[in-house]
């Protein structure tokens, strides 16, 4: 049976009064934000434990066929200057032909935070839109609103714990080369990715190509795996008039399914 996408979100509509409490979405996910750490560089490491019902899933940055991708919106937020998402290794689910990539069980995803005023907290207020599935897809919203100010050692190995579980960066992975083709097609690029490692790579890896710019999406095809070389073709489409300007230095390539979970910043042509 292929996933059915319910048309009503399932709106958490009681924000978060405080970091560490949780709230459940259609009695199938539920929500915290874990207070978190200052760290030695004066942002604030936090973290969106998503704990699922068993047999049900959530996504990754990048969710794949049918997948809903996670949406932050921090808009009402004080002495927040920037965000970075330290998202783990994610698992690849093939069913019914369709591939989608994401997390079952539970998704522990850390959030540095880092402030305008470093000596003052962080005071987060917003929304996340995520998607949760089964058979049945719910497309949810939750609103959120906590104070970062608390240093609770007994959360931070769970933090530490997913910030291990990230990819390693391209030369720690084993990559040998990263080349993409681009060539110009209508409402975008189709981008040929070719990388090469330095061992054997199992039939299972695959590809996954992101460009950051929320109207740009991205379908990513079938990867080929011949010996130690990843081939695969993704098509870039921008939504909306303005045209797509290509830089490749912000292409990120992510291999998965390996023995590492490797990403790749930057593609040379």
């Amino acid at each position: 049976m292929k996933p059915i996408f319910l048309l009503l979100a399932a709106t958490l509509l009681a924000p978060l009064p405080a970091v560490a409490q949780e709230y459940n979405v259609q009695g199938v996910a539920a929500l915290e934000f874990l207070p978190g750490y200052r760290t030695k560089r004066g942002t604030h490491m936090t973290a969106l434990r998503i704990r699922l019902k068993e047999g049900w899933k959530t996504y990754w940055r990048a969710p794949g066929g049918n997948g809903i991708a996670p949406q932050f919106q921090w808009s009402g937020s004080k002495n927040l200057q920037g965000v970075a998402y330290h998202w783990p290794a994610p698992n690849v689910y093939l069913q019914d032909g369709i591939r989608t990539i994401g997390f079952k069980d539970e998704l522990v995803l850390p959030i540095e935070m880092r402030a305008k005023d470093a000596k003052e907290p962080v005071k987060i207020k917003g929304k996340i839109e995520f998607g949760i599935c089964s058979d049945v897809c719910i497309p949810a919203t939750a609103a959120f609103s906590a104070s970062l100010e608390q240093n609770d050692n007994g959360q931070r190995s769970i933090i530490q714990t997913a910030l291990a579980a990230g990819p390693v960066a391209a030369r720690s992975g084993g990559v040998k080369s990263a080349r993409c083709a681009i060539k110009p097609i209508k409402g975008g690029f189709r981008i040929t990715s070719v990388v090469t490692l330095n061992r054997q790579v199992t039939a299972t890896a695959l590809t996954v190509l992101e460009y950051p710019n929320r109207d740009v999406w991205a379908d990513n095809g079938i990867t080929a795996v011949t010996g130690n070389t990843l081939t695969t073709e993704t098509d870039l489409f921008a939504f909306g008039d303005a045209p797509l300007a290509l830089d490749r230095s912000k292409l990120r390539l992510t291999l998965l399914g390996g023995e590492k979970t490797v990403e790749i910043r930057g593609c040379k042509g």
